[in-house]
């Protein structure tokens, strides 16, 4: 049996949330509408190992719940700047991972769940690009509203309870043509829906990046991964396209990403369907053939006439 630990909250997370925050204008919010709001959030944001890839989800919002999202949409929408700049880090329930799933972290993960945090504040401290969160109403209300409100981020997208699926896409019509750099968690959950959506949503008009210090692998997964594996899953289920992952030379670290950021010329220009052409070439070595095939017949069939290899 797998060994796990409860890992402490960081003292710089807990500095951020809301209700440590008395200038956040949120808390007014709540003070007015739901002034037991933190009572009732608490328990739902400590322990949500229940609800982890559709474990026990309930279907539908409680009617505390309905106040919550309707104060954090509204909230949101007053506070996002939608004027990005050319390179958009999109950052997937950046915080969940320390506020409900810390409780299990293998031991093995220990040192990946702190450079996690590490590299997250590194993110937000020398902020030198747009950051998008794609975020739940639950750590909305107890984090990500008091980022925004800061100038951490720049926008939110608040997304399903327990899922990547955003509930507005006002936001994602800003983001077409964007070099959007993937981070959050999870690959192949939350993460990969929330790619899949803007990636349908814009029909594959952006460029797409990862930060692989920054993408998590979820932690109570039946099948052990390492928190930080270095990859970005392209989960493509619409296109017929198994297990597709993000090539090496666009998966900076963040210090690589920070880094590109000062020198604009260094970030890949290669067009997304290109990807898709690049990863069959290395399929081929490792896997069926018949995989092969079907990159192809996704190439003659989706491309677009103006964009060419």
């Amino acid at each position: 049996m797998d060994s796990k630990q409860t890992i402490p909250l960081d003292a710089r997370i807990d500095a951020l949330l809301v209700r440590n925050n008395s200038d956040c204008e949120i808390n007014e919010i709540f003070a007015t509408e739901f002034p037991d709001y933190w009572a009732y959030l608490e328990p739902l944001i400590t322990d949500r190992t229940q609800f982890d890839l559709g474990q026990g989800r309930s279907t539908s919002a409680t009617r505390e719940e309905m106040k919550i999202e309707e104060i954090c949409k509204s909230h949101a929408k007053k506070y996002s700047n939608l004027k990005f700049e050319k390179n958009v880090v999109i950052w997937v329930h950046p915080f969940y991972l320390p506020l409900s799933h810390n409780m299990c972290v293998r031991d093995e993960s220990v040192e990946s769940f702190h450079t996690y945090i590490d590299n997250a504040f590194k993110l937000i401290n020398n902020k030198n690009t747009s950051i998008v969160v794609f975020e739940s109403p639950h750590h909305y209300a107890t984090i990500t509203a008091n980022l925004l409100e800061k100038k951490k981020v720049d926008a939110v997208v608040l997304t399903g309870r327990d899922n990547g699926s955003p509930q507005d896409f006002k936001v994602i019509e800003q983001l077409k043509d964007k070099n959007l750099f993937f981070a959050g968690g999870y690959v192949g959950s939350c993460l990969s829906c929330t790619q899949t959506a803007i990636e349908r949503h814009l029909n594959y008009c952006f460029n797409i990046f990862g930060i692989k210090d920054l993408i998590l692998e979820s932690p109570n997964s039946k099948k052990p991964a390492p928190l930080i594996s270095g990859r970005f899953l392209i989960e493509d289920s619409y296109h017929d396209c198994d297990k597709l992952y993000l090539p090496k030379s666009r998966l900076p670290n963040t210090d690589e990403f920070l880094g590109w950021m000062n020198n604009q010329t260094l970030i890949p220009v290669i067009k997304k369907q290109q990807i898709y052409f690049e990863k069959s070439i290395e399929q081929v070595q490792f896997e069926n053939t018949t995989i092969l095939t079907r990159m192809y017949s996704f190439l003659l069939r989706e491309l677009n006439p103006h964009f060419t290899f």
